[in-house]
């Protein structure tokens, strides 16, 4: 009779049925549809086999011990299949009704369910043209996909579009409208300006990102003119222990699987509610996700032996080149901020991964030298295609304890970062020049 069955669901377990029965989007692939095949065959022979031996085993299985063992068996068999329904009703219940509202959020996000913004889904999710964007139904952004500003331009305002990394998103503060971008519009309000500020800025984005980022996305705000404030990331392709190469391909590489693509083919394939918990804590749903993955870190980078004067870094020349040529180009004027950054300030990542070690001078020094280099470029660059440059490299706030590590600041630090960045702008009548463009 075992036998018999093992027949029977070889031959009528099929791809079609597996897709009638478990698979939500009505496709199988050729390779999925080949390991049932090869399931049906196994089956099949399995069945042929056991009918085959039934015969010479028919005696035993009519012996008293044949007997004994079934019935033993079949006692553990209940206790299973009883353990089994509990595990699976109590994961049920704890889907539905006990799971906590952020992990509830984030697994309805990626399974397209989520149609309001909240705190407890990240910012971050995977983008067609560069690693990441921000995520428009996380409340660290807002609707239009930037940290501040953005919609339709009022006509009657200078648009300003600030862009780069998370200097100008604002890690050491909590919410948009926080960051220096929008600290920058009400000061420049404040002044008399008629200004109108997005916070294009993307935490980790190097001037790659922010290059695509400028070219799909942001120039399509009709900026007047343009804050570039990138540079700073660009340090990790040049202190990378691999050899530079201008596309920063040593750096990063197209990542393998996303975990957010990963958990919904699998969330839906198969229905059980422990397995769904089981892929909820194990692949962490809706915490962000990127289409690359990094070859190197800081720990690693700062500790490297390359020599950074015969690196020419031609990713960052080139990225900002284009940066800049394209803001011209749609008739915006472009205005580069030179990048602030010193691992001998309290909690950076020098400090943090080498306090009290033999490596800390080492990494302190080749992170120096890497963001000296990077500014140079930025410099250099800028005033041989005419572009102003705010030497924000040399400013430092009223306190040295707004630093909150080697470049992020406080809302203190931040607010005089503003009014630094501000008054430049008015000093040298770049508002004016944009305002009569």
């Amino acid at each position: 009779m075992l036998g018999i069955v093992f027949v029977v669901v070889g031959l009528v377990f099929n791809p079609y049925l597996w897709i009638l029965l478990f698979d939500s989007d009505g496709y199988l692939s050729d390779s999925n549809k080949i390991i049932i095949y090869i399931f049906d065959a196994l089956n099949i022979l399995i069945g042929l086999i056991l009918i085959h031996k039934s015969y010479s085993a028919k005696n035993y299985f009519n012996s008293q011990e044949f007997k004994d063992v079934l019935t033993r068996y079949s006692r553990n068999s209940i206790y299973l299949l009883y353990f089994i329904t509990v595990i699976e009703f109590s994961s049920y219940l704890t889907l539905k009704i006990f799971l906590p509202d952020n992990i509830t959020n984030r697994v309805k996000l990626v399974l397209g369910q989520s149609k309001k913004a909240s705190t407890d889904i990240s910012w971050q999710t995977a983008d067609l043209w560069s690693n990441y964007k921000p995520n428009p139904l996380s409340k660290r952004c807002n609707q239009y996909g930037y940290r501040y500003g953005g919609g339709p331009k009022d006509k009657g305002k200078i648009r300003i579009l600030c862009v780069g990394g998370s200097t100008t998103w604002g890690d050491g503060v909590p919410w948009g409208y926080d960051s220096y971008p929008a600290q920058l519009e009400k000061y420049l309000n404040k002044k008399g300006y008629s200004v109108d500020i997005i916070n294009a800025g993307v935490p980790y984005y190097t001037s790659a990102e922010v290059l695509t980022s400028l070219c799909f996305r942001d120039i399509h705000s009709e900026p007047d003119l343009i804050l570039i404030h990138t540079g700073g990331n660009d340090i990790g392709p040049l202190l990378s222990p691999n050899d530079y190469k201008p596309d920063y391909s040593h750096w990063r590489q197209v990542g393998s699987i996303i975990s957010d693509n990963l958990f919904t083919e699998y969330y839906y394939r198969f229905p059980l509610s422990t397995f769904r918990l089981f892929l909820i804590y194990f692949l962490n749903p809706g915490i962000g996700t990127s289409v690359g993955e990094q070859l190197s870190y800081p720990k690693i980078e700062m500790l490297g032996t390359t020599d950074l004067e015969n690196i020419k870094p031609n990713g960052l020349i080139t990225n900002l080149r284009n940066i800049i040529s394209i803001s011209k180009s749609a008739g915006a004027n472009p205005i580069v901020i030179l990048f602030n950054d010193d691992q001998d300030r309290k909690n950076s990542l020098a400090h943090k991964y080498f306090d009290k070690s033999i490596n800390f001078a080492h990494a302190k020094s080749r992170s120096h030298q890497g963001i000296n280099i990077n500014n140079g470029v930025m410099d250099s660059v800028s005033i041989a295609l005419n572009v102003p440059v705010i030497p924000f490299d040399r400013w430092n706030p009223k306190s040295k304890e707004s630093w909150i590590d080697h470049c992020h600041l406080d809302f203190s630090g931040v607010k005089e970062k503003a009014v630094y960045i501000g008054n430049y702008l008015i000093i040298n009548k770049l508002l004016d020049s944009a305002k009569n463009r």
